[in-house]
């Protein structure tokens, strides 16, 4: 199973099995199988209106792109579909994107807009597809008629499964609603494992490089450019309805062109659509999502036949609804609640009419480009920079004599179905270490060898599985030999809680733990800190600030927008799919430890924060409780403000904490650093605690704004007002 890169779906998927000739006598059989969707080429991309590229050269493509491979693996007509007995439990896959990113509900919008019985339909067959097993009986009420359009919207949604055909067959009762079905696989099924390295070694290098330019838009022209500059449209290619056609083969017709668009769209964690309709026949296209807003995105269309391979066209490229319209329409599944495409900010004229060639020579696979600043020239906000893999060095693997082992508890109140551990910087999670009938029941305990010795490992990731596919998550866990580690409730899902929105009644915690703090680089805090200014002075307006030392800074404007650099990216990438799901960022706090808080309208996400503040997330939650903000350092020293409480680490914090609640009323906001300094603003002022700068009493003394922020980072310092009005030094 694939942790970080590979897989990951957000949703409930089953998987039984049966034979077809146990139907009942009454029960009706039908096959059905999609019709291929074809290119129709437009003619006016011949002509003189035709926007035009500039020239590409075959030096510019990464050798696996236009790698032709001869062997695809052997077919082994002996192979059998076996299902397993987990492969017929209810179990969730989870896919993420290349930088270990879930992915959201917008990659999946055809599930979205099915009812519930067919989206329970939708996951036992996405399920049953992943598994390679092409039958089971249905635990919903489906009607017969809907098999096809639910099949349309697993492919649609998942364009990795080149190796599911259009086409099932299905049993049904004199009721109409579906009993049994089968799913048509092609050749490749049957030695899926050669085919699936051959088809990701292709993909994974041009996302390679994709991954080195510095924003999505980029990122989209990329792909679009590679693709029309690999393939070749022909009518009766093989596995031309699939991914794997455009992706490996290079020859395909529309339906190709658009699933491989939208795979590598997910794997980049930009939402994609295919879009079916009708253009003189049945035709196939994308819907794209960047920053917020849909465009049209036609690749067969910019790739017309007879097109030299070393010329681009754009005419169908981030286009609105309205535009495409005007000679197709869309029809079928497609036609259905999904979005209309606006956008225009980055059509092909809007933003790269003055960029003379495609993106393979103007920015040399992400040097910096000069037109980087200008993405967000009006909303003021900048792309953060992708996260980057260190290498690392690989421990030796224990030998039999020496290998330590650990015992797992299973106290989640759930039979576990699967058992991985992997090292914390691992891309996958290896193999399931429960055999295919073991389960690990409710109370038992599971000993397991651990790969290395404790010398040379002593943090592992460890996930157990239930049937329903929750994930019960222990991350970068520290073991020892023979360590005894108790798996709960509460570490369903990794433990990441939201507070969802309680007369005010202080609350002390434990005193606090002392930690060290990290070394300063002061070349990188400057460099950081120059970055946001930059982008401050630009929009004229910030919101909220956090500001570090050694963990990077970060400036939020608007609704949505930031700018940042070298902070977790964890953070960034929480931050990033905040934004995708429209949740308006408040503000956020990092710790000198890498630890994180960020704070939406209505939810607060974490990471690597103090334990004692951790658990009392956790019970603010359980107790329906909204936090208003939250502050911790690395010293254990920590402030919790919800609606209805207040608490903190100490006593003694706790103390000034009442004292500012009885003279200047509730808490907005506070922060805390390192140096213990904390700053707290009140519905009737502020206050401080500590050694702040001068400068910022000064300023704060001199200033009318009506105070929503303040952060203090050393002789640093930063506050504003609630519409993004500020001073600060930095």
């Amino acid at each position: 199973m694939n942790k970080k890169l590979l897989i990951t779906f957000l949703s409930v998927f089953a998987v039984l099995f049966f034979s077809l000739s146990s139907c009942d006598k009454d029960e009706k059989k039908v096959s059905e199988a999609q019709e291929e969707l074809l290119p129709v080429i437009p003619e006016i991309v011949f002509s003189d209106e035709a926007e035009e590229g500039g020239e590409i050269t075959q030096d510019m493509i990464p050798p696996g792109a236009l790698a032709e491979i001869e062997d695809n693996g052997t077919l082994n007509p002996n192979v059998q579909f076996v299902a397993s007995r987990k492969a017929q439990s209810i179990r969730r896959i989870v896919k993420q994107d290349v930088y270990g990113r879930e992915l959201s509900d917008d990659f999946y919008y055809y599930r979205k807009i099915l009812s519930a019985a067919e989206k329970t339909l939708y996951d036992q067959m996405y399920a049953n597809c992943f598994e390679n097993d092409p039958t089971f009986k249905i635990q919903s009420r489906v009607k017969h008629d809907r098999a096809m359009p639910v099949l349309q919207a697993v492919l649609f949604d998942n364009p990795d499964l080149f190796w599911v055909e259009p086409s099932i067959s299905y049993s049904y009762g004199n009721d109409g609603f579906i009993t049994e079905v089968t799913i048509k696989f092609n050749e490749t099924a049957r030695n899926l494992d050669a085919f699936k390295k051959t088809f990701y070694d292709c993909a994974d290098s041009v996302l390679e490089q994709a991954m080195k330019l510095e924003n999505d838009v980029l990122k989209v022209k990329y792909i679009h450019d590679v693709l029309t500059y690999v393939n070749e449209y022909v009518l009766n290619a093989p596995l031309n309805q699939s991914a794997y056609s455009a992706i490996v083969n290079k020859r395909t017709v529309c339906a190709g062109y658009a699933k491989a668009f939208s795979y590598y769209m997910q794997r980049l964690g930009i939402p994609s659509l295919v879009i079916e309709g009708y253009a003189g026949e049945n035709h196939a296209w994308n819907l794209v999502k960047l920053y917020g807003d849909y465009y049209e995105m036609d690749v067969t269309w910019n790739d017309p036949v007879g097109n030299p391979p070393n010329r681009f066209y754009y005419n169908y490229y981030n286009i609105t609804t309205n535009e495409i319209n005007r000679g197709r329409n869309r029809n079928r599944l497609s036609a259905s609640n999904i979005p209309l495409a606006q956008g225009t900010r980055y059509s092909y004229p809007n933003f790269f009419g003055n960029s003379p060639g495609s993106n393979f020579n103007s920015l040399n696979y992400g040097r910096p480009s000069a037109r980087l600043p200008h993405i967000y020239p009006d909303a003021g906000s900048q792309i953060a920079s992708l996260p980057s893999t260190p290498a690392s060095v690989r421990p030796e693997p224990s030998t039999a004599s020496a290998q330590p082992s650990i015992t797992l508890v299973n106290n989640t109140g759930y039979d576990i179905w699967w058992v991985y551990i992997s090292l914390p910087d691992d891309e996958s999670w290896g193999d399931d270490l429960l055999d295919d009938n073991e389960i690990l029941d409710n109370g038992q305990s599971l000993t397991i060898n651990l790969p290395y010795t404790i010398s040379s490992v002593n943090r592992y990731d460890i996930m157990l599985e239930d049937s329903d596919g929750d994930g019960y998550y222990k991350m970068n866990t520290a073991v020892t030999d023979n360590a005894r580690i108790v798996f709960t409730l509460a570490d369903l899902g990794g433990g990441e809680a939201a507070a969802n929105s309680t007369p005010m009644s202080p609350q002390s915690e434990a005193p606090p733990s002392m930690a060290p703090s990290p070394p300063v680089n002061t070349g990188a805090s400057r460099e950081s800190r120059e970055y946001i200014l930059n982008s401050m002075r630009q929009w004229n307006q910030c919101r909220s600030v956090a500001l570090t030392q050694t963990q990077g800074n970060i400036a939020i404007y608007g609704r949505d927008g930031y700018s940042s650099m070298g902070v977790p990216s964890s953070l960034v990438d929480r931050l990033r799919q905040a934004i995708n799901a429209r949740e308006q960022i408040e503000d956020i706090h990092i710790a000198e430890s890498g630890g994180w808080l960020l704070f939406t309208l209505n939810t607060v996400y974490w990471d690597g924060i103090d334990s004692n503040l951790d658990n009392k997330l956790r019970e603010i939650s359980r107790n329906n409780e909204k936090v208003i903000t939250a502050t911790f350092n690395t010293r254990g020293e920590w402030i919790l403000i919800t609606d209805k409480t207040y608490s903190s680490s100490s006593s003694d914090i706790q103390n000034w904490l009442t004292q500012g609640y009885n003279e200047r009323g509730g808490i907005i906001s506070v922060s805390i650093t390192d140096d213990g300094v904390i700053t707290s603003v009140h519905e009737r002022g502020w206050r401080i605690r500590g050694s702040a700068p001068q400068a910022l009493i000064n300023a704060l003394n001199s200033s009318n704004l009506d105070f929503k922020r303040i952060k203090i980072c050393g002789t640093a310092w930063f506050f504003a007002d609630n519409n993004g009005s500020y001073s600060c030094s930095i």
